[in-house]
């Protein structure tokens, strides 16, 4: 098959879910044999410095956003969420001409924002099937997020946002051939909330070919790796700080390792005696050092490639039920634990960090869930049949 891949960043340096998931997914779906061409936004105004960093990127072709003047962008601002805004009218005019003249097969829009760029919705003719991965339930986490907002004039505001975006959600669902829902949760809540749309699943996964099994770590070090700019996040960190931290009877070091922690949340690590790695571009050094891994998330949706990833390491993860939605990982065999009640996490930290054996055995447990279930290769296969299947349908 031709693929075009639409994507909404650079996948160099590979930090942060989307990242991470096309810096590794492309390359895998293009060692089954197929033609994979990437084409994506990128937020920096300049080009490739060299074709290494090119070929870093997945030979992709990257075009800035559009501009336009300011009572529009303000105007958009106020209305619409970020799924709407900042379009590049290049990366939509070279995805035309890629229908013209290479005549893919799949169109993919990796991320609902990109489904813009679908020739369909935007009422251009292409015959090629065109698809959508949708990383999380968007109106439901935007939904989830505003109601937690005091002032009423946030609140306002996002309500309008979220009516906006449930309405571009809705011409996406109708636009597309297939629908992709990254967890069994997002499939359901999806499939109640646009029964019309053609869903189907696909899933997160990790490099966990080519990360090694860390040896054990015996010393009490906790980290938690993740993008400090999404709330749910930030919000986890410090319900770990806050509601966790003082029910610990012994002293544990935390690294923090993520970008886009803001100046207060810094402060705020800084204060608690936490190191904070900012934007590590390797993390193999951290997750050998630490004993225990920990997702503290109380909201958001899809899945956590984060756990996927420690759990390749080796590492067991302490989490939450909303940490865990979505995996096929099963809590207390499968390198996962799982505390909701602040006093219950406090105690899996410690229980676990003492029990060095039982924690090994489960880590490796759970490192061999991952390369049967969630390595890259598995998903480039099961995204590959999905499209083919549909595609036979199409015709038939």
């Amino acid at each position: 098959m031709r693929i075009l891949a639409l994507v909404s960043d650079l996948p160099n340096p590979p930090i942060g879910g989307s990242r991470v998931r096309n810096f590794h997914l492309w390359p895998a779906i293009r060692e089954y044999g197929h033609e994979v061409r990437v084409l994506g936004v990128n937020a920096f105004q300049e080009g490739w410095r060299d074709m290494d960093e090119a070929a870093a990127n997945n030979d992709g072709e990257f075009f800035p956003r559009g501009r336009p003047l300011l009572p529009v962008r303000a105007f958009d601002a106020a209305l619409r969420t970020y799924h709407e805004r900042g379009r590049s009218p290049r990366l939509a005019e070279r995805v035309d001409e890629l229908v013209q003249y290479w005549k893919p097969d799949v169109i993919h829009a990796e991320e609902l924002r990109m489904a813009y760029y679908l020739p369909r919705f935007r009422q251009v003719n292409s015959s090629a099937l065109q698809t959508v991965t949708f990383l999380n339930v968007e109106s439901y986490l935007h939904h989830e997020l505003s109601s937690l907002l005091s002032n009423p004039v946030r609140k306002l505001h996002g309500s309008i946002q979220e009516w906006s975006l449930r309405k571009y959600e809705s011409r996406v669902v109708e636009t597309a051939d297939l629908l992709f829902a990254f967890s069994p949760i997002d499939y359901c809540r999806y499939r109640r909330a646009y029964p019309s749309g053609r869903w189907t699943q696909t899933r997160n996964g990790t490099d966990a070919r080519h990360i090694p099994a860390c040896p054990p770590a015996n010393e009490s070090k906790l980290l938690i790796v993740g993008a400090l700019s999404y709330v749910p996040n930030t919000r986890g960190l410090l319900w770990l700080l806050d509601r966790v931290w003082p029910h610990l009877s012994r002293a544990f070091s935390l690294t923090v390792a993520g970008s886009g922690a803001s100046p207060e949340l810094q402060e705020r690590m800084a204060h608690a005696g936490v190191r904070f790695v900012d934007m590590p571009l390797n993390l193999e050094h951290l997750y050998r050092e630490s004993s225990i891994c920990v997702a503290p998330l109380l909201e958001g949706s899809g899945t956590r490639g984060k756990i996927l990833e420690a759990c390749a390491y080796q590492r067991l993860v302490v989490t939450t039920t909303r940490g865990l939605e979505g995996l096929d990982l099963s809590p207390g065999k499968e390198g996962v634990i799982v505390a909701d009640d602040p006093v219950e996490f406090a105690r899996a930290l410690q229980y676990w960090n003492d029990a060095a054996e039982e924690r090994s055995k489960l880590a490796a447990q759970g490192r061999e869930a991952v390369l049967k279930r969630y390595d890259w290769s598995v998903i480039a296969e099961d995204l590959t049949r999905q499209w083919t299947e549909c595609a036979a349908r199409s015709r038939a």
